[in-house]
């Protein structure tokens, strides 16, 4: 007698939300071991987080209440996470806007060509020492310690 293994065909891999065949098809698997089509899938996934009693914060991703988590834009984040985001996203804004007004960036550019000719000044010495000293050795390693 010959085994069932061999009559059966291949695994029909369809989703178990709409019927669609997903062989050689992006999918999903759940933990009951069902396909689900990428689709249906995340639709699952919108309406599960929306019945949902805990969510987890974008930020931070530990779980909360609904209650205790706050909406910013698609986003649910806790009071810590929206406070160090709105923080930042307002000092971008006002970098930006100090960017625009050309008030802040004259101000800091005035600022940092006084400081400039000191530091290129700096800067070249250094240079010109390493350099300096740089000769010296090649003539002390050529002359003096090859002859």
């Amino acid at each position: 007698m010959p085994s069932n293994s061999s009559t059966i065909g291949p695994a029909v891999k369809a989703c178990c939300q709409c019927g669609t065949d997903l062989s050689g098809q992006p999918r999903m698997k759940d933990s009951q071991q069902r396909y689900w089509c990428v689709p249906c899938g995340e639709a699952d996934q919108r309406k599960k987080q929306m019945t949902a009693t805990h969510l987890p914060c974008v930020g931070c991703r530990k779980q909360f209440p609904k209650a205790k988590l706050n909406k910013h834009g698609e986003h649910f984040f806790c009071k810590p996470c929206l406070k160090k985001r709105t923080a930042a996203e307002a000092s971008a804004h006002k970098a930006e806007e100090k960017l625009h007004s050309g008030i802040g960036s004259a101000h800091s550019s005035g600022a940092a060509a006084a400081n400039a000719p000191n530091s290129d000044k700096r800067r070249a010495l250094m240079l010109a020492l390493l350099l300096v000293a740089l000769i010296l050795f090649s003539l002390l390693y050529n002359f003096v310690l090859l002859a």
